[in-house]
C-alpha cells in the first residue's frame, strides 16, 4: 500500500510539488493572519477616532456649560447689587436657557426688563414726590416758626 503523502522530507517530484503547495499554504495562512491583524488594527483605529470625536463633543459641551455658568454668575452678581432685580435675574436666566430653543424669548426678556424698569421708575418717582412733599412741609413749618419768632421779638403795634 502506497501512501499519498511523504512521510519524511520531499524526495520525489510529486513530493516536491506537495511541499511547495504546503509551503505556499503556510505562507497564505500567514498572510491571512496578517490581514486579520491588520483588520483588527483598523477597527481599533476607527474606535479610537470615534472616542476622539466624542471627546471633542464633550469638550464643546463643557465649554457651553462654562459659558452658561458665567452667565449665571453674572446674574447672581446683578441680584446682589439690586434686590429688586431678583425677579428679572430669574427671568433672564430662564431666557438664556430658552433662547436656545426660541429666539422670541429675547424679545420677551427685553419687554419684561422695560416693564420692570418702568415699575421701578414709578416707585422712585413716588418716593421722590413723598420726599419733596415732606421737605416742603418741613420748610413751611420752619418758615411759620421763624415768622412767629420774629413777630414776638418785634412787637408790631397796629393803630
Amino acid at each position: 500500500m502506497k501512501r499519498p503523502w511523504p512521510t519524511v522530507g520531499c524526495r520525489a517530484k510529486t513530493n516536491k510539488q506537495t511541499c511547495i503547495i504546503c509551503v505556499s499554504s503556510v505562507v497564505l495562512c500567514i498572510v491571512c493572519v496578517n490581514c486579520v491583524v491588520l483588520c483588527i488594527v483598523c477597527v481599533n483605529c476607527v474606535v479610537l477616532c470615534i472616542v476622539c470625536v466624542n471627546c471633542v463633543v464633550l469638550y464643546i459641551v463643557c465649554v457651553n456649560c462654562v459659558v452658561l455658568c458665567i452667565v449665571c454668575v453674572n446674574c447672581v452678581v446683578l441680584c446682589i447689587v439690586c434686590v429688586n432685580c431678583v425677579v428679572l435675574c430669574i427671568v433672564c436666566v430662564n431666557c438664556v436657557v430658552l433662547r436656545i430653543v426660541c429666539v422670541n424669548c429675547v424679545v420677551l426678556c427685553i419687554d419684561f426688563y422695560v416693564l420692570i424698569s418702568l415699575i421701578v421708575l414709578f416707585y422712585v418717582l413716588i418716593v421722590c414726590k413723598c420726599l419733596l412733599y415732606y421737605c416742603h412741609r418741613v420748610s413751611t413749618q420752619l418758615q411759620l416758626t421763624n415768622i412767629s419768632y420774629h413777630t414776638r421779638s418785634h412787637a408790631v403795634v397796629f393803630p
